[in-house]
């Protein structure tokens, strides 16, 4: 479902009194909460040369979940660990990958430990952020988003309304799980 139709079913909802502007940031708001959540997930399959070991994942990525190398599940190291296992010389290591260390606080990018020494398949879980959502959560995000808009100051504020559309909103995810 488009980002336009999620939002229209707010303005029906609010009888025309939410705004546009806030509302298209509350709904990007709520897609970026259900893809830290894995709500939103994906599986990437990237080709890896031989001696690759940076890998860089799409701006779309919210949360890396899992990587799997070869058809094995790859652990994460911080880079203390890294150092302690590899030695210094822990970004020139080269075989078979079984770790990760993120580079970076988003954590889009990353090293395979060791590099791998011959070409292989990297398939990377993660969530993300998506404009379209499926159908199926199409309702419950336009609740939570009317509940922020109804929560906030202004002149149609009204906090029992938008807590039970958030209450609702809640409650139709926790029935999809």
């Amino acid at each position: 479902m488009a980002k336009a139709d999620v939002l229209a079913i707010v303005t029906n909802l609010s009888n025309g009194q939410a705004n546009p502007t806030l509302i298209s940031q509350f709904y990007d708001d709520v897609v970026r909460d259900l893809g830290r959540d894995a709500w939103l997930t994906d599986a990437i399959a990237t080709s890896v040369a031989a001696g690759q070991s940076l890998v860089q994942l799409p701006d779309t990525t919210i949360t890396p979940q899992m990587q799997i190398f070869n058809g094995t599940q790859l652990g994460e190291l911080n880079l203390q660990k890294a150092i302690w296992l590899y030695g210094q010389a822990w970004t020139t290591a080269s075989g078979i990958p079984l770790d990760v260390v993120y580079e970076a606080e988003t954590r889009k990018s990353f090293r395979l430990l060791p590099a791998p020494s011959a070409n292989g398949t990297l398939t990377t879980i993660t969530s993300e952020y998506r404009a379209d959502v499926p159908n199926y959560l199409q309702w419950p995000i336009a609740l939570l988003v009317f509940e922020i808009e109804f929560s906030r100051e202004s002149d149609h504020k009204n906090a029992a309304l938008a807590k039970v559309a958030g209450d609702l909103g809640r409650l139709m995810l926790a029935m999809l799980v």
